[in-house]
């Protein structure tokens, strides 16, 4: 290869490089706990959230600079059952002017346009009832707004299938912001159970990257025909 062809592979990588760079960032997968010595277990190559209980002190586990904490959860517990993803939650059954709502705090999190798939349970559905809703609640230490991202959703069936799920874009998020759970029915008297987060990035080259990938496969292409 001489030296332009050279200069011409060395663009490609450069190019290539910048698609997957975003694809370190994660997937992220948090398992909500309990911060008690009969905890249940955390899910397998998942990482544990602990919410406080009886006194203890939350967990809030930072992975690859990206910080998971507890939001709004009036309590934890653990409801029992196979499932480690599904059987222990954080909720909420305090209310107030933005209603019931649970969720998960995020710190650090590379901008990007994000999936957030859900796992979480809500007691109405023991009484025939769905009545949650999911999405995000932004700037909660200035002026708080919430905007739900889903329709209203059955709680998950099993580990292997979230409950909902939607896309969002990190860089257009005023914070400090979390991912919630919220009842959707006012006069409701379930309670919000956010049992698990998978958070991964929808990696989608720039269009600087393309064109400059373009370009240079091209060029490339142009020199092995002479």
């Amino acid at each position: 290869m001489n030296r332009i062809g050279t200069k011409l592979f060395v663009a490609l990588v450069a190019a290539m490089s910048c698609t997957t760079a975003s694809e370190a960032a994660g997937p992220f997968l948090i398992d909500v706990g309990l911060t008690q010595p009969s905890s249940s277990p955390v899910e397998s190559g998942w990482t544990e959230l602990g919410v406080e209980v009886n006194g203890l002190p939350s967990i809030s586990p930072t992975v690859m600079g990206v910080t998971f904490t507890a939001h709004e959860a009036t309590r934890g517990r653990d409801r029992g059952g196979p499932n480690p993803l599904t059987r222990d939650y954080l909720g909420d059954t305090a209310g107030g002017p933005e209603g019931e709502f649970a969720g998960i705090q995020i710190d650090g999190l590379p901008d990007g346009i994000w999936l957030a798939e859900i796992w979480a349970w809500d007691q109405s559905f023991q009484n025939g009832n769905i009545l949650q809703r999911a999405g995000i609640r932004e700037d909660f230490n200035g002026s708080p707004s919430i905007t739900l991202m889903t329709s209203q959703f059955n709680h998950s069936p099993s580990n292997l299938v979230p409950a909902t799920s939607f896309t969002f874009n990190s860089a257009s998020l005023t914070g400090p912001w979390a991912i919630i759970v919220q009842e959707d029915e006012p006069t409701s008297s379930g309670q919000v159970r956010f049992n698990a987060l998978r958070l991964s990035m929808v990696v989608v080259p720039e269009p600087g990257t393309l064109t400059v990938f373009g370009l240079a496969a091209t060029a490339l292409a142009k020199r092995r025909r002479r």
